[in-house]
């Protein structure tokens, strides 16, 4: 994977992980409500109940998707780092060749 391409995936990773972020805001927003309405004398537990049920599926999927993206993510991040190590072992090795050859000719 070429550089650029693993940058524009860290902004891609931080973009959905801002979203994330702001859609979980909202999912406790509508939490704390369901949390005040509960406490009203006649309220409906069913309609807590169901509620809530649906904020905690939203939880996790928002947290499931990220959580795929990010390990879609390390994956990428992974490799960029084993070809960089094998970029710069084949340099040390060639340049250590380079050496070796300039001094038989001395």
């Amino acid at each position: 994977m070429k550089l650029h391409q693993l940058r524009l995936k860290s902004c891609l990773i931080l973009s959905s992980n801002k979203k994330t972020v702001d859609q979980m805001v909202e999912l406790v927003k509508q939490e704390m409500m369901l949390l005040h309405n509960i406490d009203k004398p006649g309220s409906d537990v069913d309609e807590y109940v169901k509620g809530l049920e649906q904020i905690l599926l939203t939880k996790i999927d928002e947290i499931q998707t990220l959580q795929s993206q990010l390990q879609t993510f390390k994956y990428h991040l992974s490799e960029e780092e084993t070809l960089q190590k094998q970029f710069y072992q084949q340099r040390q090795q060639i340049s250590q060749q380079e050496i070796e050859c300039s001094e038989l000719f001395k």
